[in-house]
């Protein structure tokens, strides 16, 4: 590893290393030798079999992975050390690809909180969080060649048609990034401002219309009197592109979107009573959703797919929560609803800001 990729890999706060197709480790970041009391020196080179002698388990693990080329996670994982230590772990298992073949994996470790300090909604929110930061790592790198060869394809092209779709590319890659930046810093920028609701509706279901080759069929209802939204137009795109995205997955091109909006009263959100409220309704009908997944929805890496990542919901949620709001599931006579819930005035002691 060169000198600019191990200072790169030292400045993580997670624990990384990186091990070959023989399972024998070629990187350690300072986080992992701080985390497993190892000295970089003395352990690279050094098989698995080796520095996990104690915990057969894991080094199972570790091979299934090498073998199969799944990726893997666990938490709360006991973990045997040198010299009769242990430590108790939340770690990730990717391996590392060249084209089909599997050349190695990485391995990213946290310590794993204490359950008898943890609330449960708090163990939650760190999982949560550790999840989309590792998800960061993993996309953040490829935005900028994106962006550079969408600009170079867009100063190619004569038609304005064709340079829109451009312009599309290098806009959602500036979002993106933007979005990656604020996982990995944990920094939120207030952004928020007055924007209608259907416009970023419009605006999300264009670019769904691009991803789909125009094969997806969205229907609309909407509400013309509700009024503009206090809300950060970045954040809100997510989320709803995350939801229509999950719709589209659901029916394909043979299915039917529809967004339905408006305006509840006297509705209460996050335990918070608010005398008017915006009811936003992702309706497709589609295949229900699994009884099994449906009580973990909403939560990281809870799929009822077999390729889903798990992530766009709970990262939806999470999002709109940042504006006060919720979202919940039922399953109609028609098909799947995903209904939105964002207030547009000051709740009863909530203690939020006027909008």
């Amino acid at each position: 590893m060169t000198g600019a990729a191990q200072a790169d890999l030292d400045s993580l706060s997670t624990a990384v290393l990186t091990f070959d197709g023989h399972c024998r480790l070629q990187a350690i970041n300072v986080a992992a030798e701080t985390l497993l009391s190892l000295s970089r020196r003395q352990v690279l080179g050094t098989p698995a079999s080796v520095l996990w002698c104690r915990t057969p388990d894991f080094l199972h693990t570790l091979q299934r992975c090498l073998n199969s080329g799944d990726a893997y996670r666990e938490r709360n994982f006991h973990l045997q050390l040198a010299e009769g230590r242990s430590c108790q772990v939340d770690y990730a298992l990717t391996p590392i690809r060249t084209g089909e073949r599997i050349d190695g994996l990485s391995l990213e470790m946290n310590p794993a909180p204490d359950p008898r300090t943890l609330q449960p909604h708090e163990e939650q929110h760190q999982y949560h969080r550790d999840s989309l930061r590792g998800l960061a790592h993993e996309i953040r790198n490829p935005l900028g060649g994106i962006r550079g060869a969408a600009q170079l394809l867009e100063r190619a092209l004569s038609e304005p048609a064709l340079r829109e779709y451009t312009a599309i590319i290098i806009r959602e890659t500036d979002r993106l990034r933007q979005f990656v930046d604020t996982l990995l810093t944990g920094e939120q920028i207030n952004s928020r401002q007055q924007a209608s609701i259907h416009e970023l509706l419009e605006y999300v279901t264009g670019l769904l219309m691009a991803e789909t080759a125009g094969a997806a069929r969205v229907a609309r209802d909407y509400d013309p009197s509700l009024p503009d939204v206090h809300l950060d137009r970045q954040q809100l795109i997510r989320a709803l592109l995350n939801l229509l995205r999950n719709a589209w997955q659901g029916v394909g091109a043979q299915g039917l979107i529809s967004l339905r909006t408006r305006a509840v009263y006297q509705q209460t959100v996050l335990q918070v009573q608010y005398p008017v409220v915006l009811a936003l309704e992702v309706l497709d009908d589609g295949p229900a959703i699994p009884q099994a997944v449906r009580s973990g929805m909403f939560y990281p890496l809870v799929s009822g797919r077999e390729k889903g990542t798990g992530l766009g919901l709970p990262i939806a949620r999470q999002l709109l929560r940042q504006h006060d709001g919720d979202i919940a599931y039922e399953r109609l006579a028609t098909g799947n609803c995903f209904r939105v819930l964002l207030p547009l005035s000051r709740g009863r002691g909530s203690g939020g800001n006027s909008r």
